[in-house]
Formats: C-alpha cells, sequence, structure tokens
C-alpha cells in the first residue's frame, strides 16, 4: 500500500479523481474523503498554510470555471460518494436515449380496412374502434337523405353511424386501392359497391377517405364520395 506522503503528492496532482484513468471507483470515494480530511488537519495545525491562504485556494477552486462546470454537470458533486455514485459519474455522459419508433400510419389504417371487411361478414366492429380516439371526429358528406351523411364525435357516437349505415345499406364490395401516407396523414382511395335495402338498387362510386393519426391513434376522419349517386339509389321511381 502506498505511503501518506505519496497518496497527498497523488491528490494534489489529481484535479478530479473520478475522471483520472488512474483510480478506480472505489480510491475515487476514498480520495475525496481523504482530501477533506487533509485539509482539515492541516488548516488546523498550520503546518501548510493560514486560514487566510487556505481561504483564498477555497475560493480559487470553486470559482474555476472547470469546477463550476463540473458541479453543473453532475448533481452528486458532494464530500461523500459511494462506489456505485462513482461509477455512474463516469459512465453518465455515455448513456444516450434511443428515439422511439415512430407508429406506422399507413399500417395502422390498412388494419383497419382489414377489420371493416371482416365487420361486413360478423358484424363486429370492436376491433375497427380500439385505434380510434375518445373525442374522434367523424364526417361524411350529403344531404339529410342520405342517413349516414353528417359530423360525429367520439367512439359511441361512431358505432351508432355504422349501425345507421348497416341499417340503410348492404355493402357487397369495399376495395381499398392506393393507400398514400404523408406525416400525420393517410389519405385511401376505395371503390364501393352497395345496395340499399330500402329501394334494392345499387350504386358504386369512388371513395377517397382522410384519415389523421396522433401518435399512432385516429383523431379524424372524412370522407369524399360522389353523394349524388348515393341519393338517386334512394329514391324510388
Amino acid at each position: 500500500m502506498a505511503k501518506k506522503q505519496d497518496l497527498e503528492t497523488m491528490l494534489e496532482q489529481t484535479e478530479q479523481p473520478f475522471s483520472s484513468p488512474a483510480f478506480d471507483t472505489f480510491t475515487a470515494a476514498w480520495a475525496v474523503s481523504q482530501r477533506k480530511k487533509a485539509a482539515q488537519t492541516t488548516g488546523q495545525a498550520g503546518t501548510r498554510s493560514t486560514p487566510d491562504t487556505q481561504l483564498d485556494k477555497t475560493h480559487a477552486v470553486e470559482n474555476d470555471p472547470e469546477v463550476l462546470r463540473r458541479k453543473t454537470e453532475n448533481v452528486f458533486h458532494g464530500p461523500v460518494l459511494d462506489t456505485f455514485t462513482a461509477a455512474w459519474a463516469i459512465s453518465k455522459d455515455k448513456i444516450k436515449t434511443r428515439p422511439e419508433p415512430k407508429p406506422d400510419n399507413a399500417y395502422i389504417v390498412r388494419q383497419i380496412y382489414t377489420h371493416l371487411l371482416m365487420a361486413g361478414v360478423q358484424g363486429d366492429v370492436m376491433p375497427i374502434l380500439q385505434p380510434l380516439s375518445d373525442d374522434v371526429e367523424w364526417q361524411s358528406p350529403g344531404p339529410e337523405a342520405i342517413p349516414w351523411a353528417g359530423a360525429v364525435r367520439g367512439r359511441e357516437q361512431v358505432v351508432q353511424w355504422f349501425a345507421t349505415r348497416g341499417k340503410a345499406i348492404e355493402v357487397e364490395q369495399l376495395v381499398p386501392k392506393e393507400f398514400i401516407a404523408q406525416g400525420n396523414q393517410v389519405i385511401v382511395m376505395c371503390e364501393e359497391r352497395s345496395r340499399v335495402k330500402a329501394t334494392g338498387k345499387s350504386y358504386e362510386v369512388a371513395v377517397m377517405a382522410a384519415w389523421t393519426l396522433l401518435h399512432g391513434v385516429v383523431t379524424h376522419y372524412r370522407e369524399a364520395y360522389d353523394t349524388a349517386a348515393v341519393l338517386a339509389a334512394f329514391q324510388n321511381d
């Protein structure tokens, strides 16, 4: 084991033992406590410096830009550090936070259309509601003669929207042709063929649906289609 004089010399030559490759974490913690003890002992004995001189040195060290920087970056700058904290202080700058992966909005909307097709067979709309926000805005164009035309808000009203639509028409075919994703929006181009239950008439329209998502959750849906063609199927000759 090194002599006391050799250890004191090493302490004087090392500004920050935690960043010095010559010290392991245990020695670093020990060195801090020994430095404080040595300063108190020499101050009382008066062998190395007078109280005024020691105070001047303390002020000089505290005002040193490098010391201030270290105190700002490392909240654990007190005189007592255990070995675990010392090791953390060395490695903390090397820790990098990985960015969270962005949700695949196009994939989320594709899954919704898969559930839409299954809902036409099984009548279960619950998988469609799961990606929707609690206060989702849902808009469909057209006059009042088209039962589902208008705007609704929230999951419960979206359920009613599907129920109203299901009572009025039978969707015979719904084919998503294209998914265009940009930013937080996904545009879907579909072809729909449906039959109005009250009149027995069918119509075919191209539907453009715009989906807006935030953090992978649908916040807004609006669709556009030839409302005149749909309205004509609701009218009796």
